[in-house]
């Protein structure tokens, strides 16, 4: 499934293109072109027009570069992406004995947990991660409007009918964006 990202122009608080990464980056090209036709770019400069947005990843809610579309971490084909593990010694010298080493092993270990995870806990997990998108985003767009901190506090209470309340006066892009992404979150707490 391909990811799908949200452009926000900054000043007006709108939704300028939603779509994959490209279609994003097409989007900014088209207009880098126009505004260097108008005279109003020496040349066709993605990143001039890209500083007046904010570029969203819609699965985490999180900003983006635009250059993150070229940029790959570790492996390509694996995409593996290196980070800290807090262990004791002894949990150490496990994983060292353990066929193909400490990263094997536990690439192995998450893989079975999360084969056998329940329905319920992948729907929890699913929720969660709403849930943090929902803030990341109201974060980023949305932290000087009126109500966002009371909003925050009803998304984490799971109080959906404040929650759309509050947000009701935010720029109506901002708004439908935040709704869609707290939406799952709500639902499954409702459920």
């Amino acid at each position: 499934m391909e990811k799908k990202f949200a452009a926000f122009k900054i000043s007006e608080k709108e939704c300028f293109c939603m779509g994959s990464m490209d279609q994003v980056a097409e989007a900014f090209e088209a207009i880098a072109e126009s505004l260097a036709a108008e005279g109003a770019i020496e040349r066709p400069d993605v990143r001039i027009v890209a500083q007046d947005f904010l570029i969203f990843d819609l699965a985490t809610g999180k900003q983006v570069d635009l250059e993150s579309r070229s940029k790959t971490v570790g492996r390509p084909k694996l995409g593996v992406i290196a980070r800290e593990v807090t262990l004791l010694p002894r949990h150490w010298d496990w994983l060292a004995a353990q066929p193909g080493g400490a990263s094997v092993c536990l690439r192995k270990l998450v893989d079975e947990a999360r084969a056998g995870e329940s329905s319920e806990m992948k729907a929890a997990g699913e929720a969660r991660r709403a849930q943090d998108a929902a803030y990341h985003f109201m974060s980023a767009m949305a932290g000087n409007e009126a109500g966002f901190e009371e909003a925050t506090r009803a998304l984490y209470r799971s109080d959906r009918q404040t929650f759309e309340s509050l947000v009701s006066s935010w720029p109506p892009d901002v708004r439908e964006l935040a709704l869609s992404l707290s939406g799952p979150f709500f639902d499954f707490s409702a459920s």
